[in-house]
């Protein structure tokens, strides 16, 4: 059995789309989770316990939800049940706090700072403020009406799911999933980034990966490859090939990397490296950057 690298070098596709500009990092709850912000799990189970503490339902309802696999589904009923009781905005206060993310971990080894060193463009699907605070303002886009796939920036955040500086605006129930997915602008924007762009996933989640049955469901399959980051322990080691098989259906290239004992946070290192040898091979984007990183300061 190969090893796997704990730092993998940087694709030469992702170089040359640095180059060409065109490349998009795409940010999963994975890299949130990093700097504090709680798993989908942790919020469920929140949302669950805040249902029980206004006795809107029984401790046995609450066992039974905490059990059930279907995240969204778990918070669509509890989103329901709180609307009839009129207890949303205690609703959306849970949620605003739980995803403030840890100070010390937001200021130690903060893979977004690194993220941000490459000047592409940034898609996420989490809604926190902790990577958009690093950012112009007038360069993080989450209301539906500003995004815009005939004007796509690099050096600019697209909250796709939302953002807590509009808590109405975060996408967590199903309903939420349903109205967001079918909207037009949204739906171009992806088009124009998975056509055109060398796309990166990070810290995606095998569940994530439904906005790509979306995707190639609405543009018929033809975006071209595109490459995920994905932890792995030595244990775990027999699961690569068959989840090349999987990442190659959906046109992803896998990049995996051995965490060993460590914890996930090694994508800071990799980040970090990669960012050393994009100085090396590509040494005629470093005045760009450091003009970037002037104005921006």
């Amino acid at each position: 059995m190969s090893l796997i690298e704990k730092i993998p070098n940087i694709p030469q596709e992702i170089l040359t789309s640095i180059k060409n500009e065109n490349l998009c990092f795409f940010i999963g709850a994975g890299l949130s989770m990093l700097v504090g912000c709680p798993s989908w799990k942790e919020l469920s189970d929140n949302i669950v316990d805040l249902c029980s503490s206004f006795d809107l339902i029984t401790d046995q309802e609450n066992h039974g939800l905490k059990k059930e696999n279907n995240l969204k589904r778990v918070i669509t009923k509890c989103y329901k049940v709180l609307e009839k009781d009129k207890k949303l905005n205690e609703y959306y206060t849970l949620v605003y706090h739980l995803c403030q993310g840890d100070p010390f971990k937001v200021n130690s080894h903060n893979a977004y700072d690194e993220l941000l060193k490459f000047h592409s463009l940034y898609i996420s699907t989490n809604f926190d403020i902790i990577f958009a605070r690093k950012f112009l303002s007038d360069r993080v886009y989450y209301q539906i009406e500003d995004f815009n796939s005939e004007n796509i920036y690099n050096d600019a955040l697209y909250q796709i799911h939302g953002s807590l500086n509009n808590p109405k605006s975060i996408v967590l129930t199903e309903p939420d999933y349903i109205e967001k997915y079918k909207n037009e602008k949204l739906i171009e924007l992806l088009k124009e980034v998975f056509i055109n762009y060398t796309v990166l996933f990070i810290n995606y989640g095998l569940g994530e990966y439904e906005i790509l049955d979306f995707l190639f469901e609405k543009i018929g399959g033809t975006y071209k490859h595109h490459y995920t980051l994905k932890p792995y322990k030595i244990q775990n080691y027999n699961n690569l090939h068959l989840d090349e098989y999987y990442y190659d259906a959906l046109n992803i290239k896998l990049i995996p990397y051995d965490i060993g004992d460590s914890n996930y946070n090694q994508i800071y290192d990799i980040l970090t490296y990669w960012n050393t040898q994009i100085k090396m091979e590509v040494p005629f984007l470093l005045n760009t950057m450091k003009r970037i990183d002037e104005w921006v300061d």
